[in-house]
């Protein structure tokens, strides 16, 4: 996945939900540019990923909107080291930048949690009381030339 649209941001999300049980994984690898630290778009967006709830017949509009912390995502912020949900945001975790490095999401479906893992360190459960509905993965991928490689998750119990 790589932002070649010549845009500030671009959010990519899966075409299929993740399972509605058990546990699952996915992950993405920096490529082999890095993404810039810090305040890396003029919108203070940095290089992200998480979960977004898509209501059925929303428009493209409405889940990129959510992606940027509404009330159905939920997101790490890797290259700030913020966690974004319901208009908020907080510390958590540590900044991943560098090529190689490995962010990991787990999503407990039956304990309704969503931790991150940063090169298969856990970092510790980020969101909890995930409510039942489809949930997506999703990427943001700011300025031109960042990329990544996004590993299918896993589907059902780890």
């Amino acid at each position: 996945l790589e932002n070649k649209t010549g845009h500030n941001l671009t959010r990519i999300r899966a075409k299929t939900p993740i399972s509605s049980n058990g546990k699952s994984y996915w992950e993405i690898t920096i490529g082999r540019s890095g993404v810039p630290e810090g305040n890396i778009s003029g919108n203070g967006v940095g290089a992200a990923l998480g979960m977004v709830m898509v209501r059925p017949n929303s428009k493209r509009e409405q889940w990129t909107t959510e992606q940027l912390g509404g009330m159905y995502s939920w997101i790490f912020n890797f290259s700030r080291a913020w966690l974004l949900h319901a208009g908020e945001r907080r510390a958590y975790g540590e900044r991943a930048y560098r090529p190689g490095q490995r962010i990991g999401v787990t999503i407990d479906r039956q304990a309704g949690t969503i931790s991150f893992s940063a090169d298969g360190r856990d970092l510790g459960i980020a969101f909890t009381n995930i409510p039942p509905g489809d949930l997506y993965p999703v990427v943001t991928l700011p300025v031109r030339g960042c990329s990544v490689t996004a590993d299918a998750y896993i589907r059902g119990v780890l």
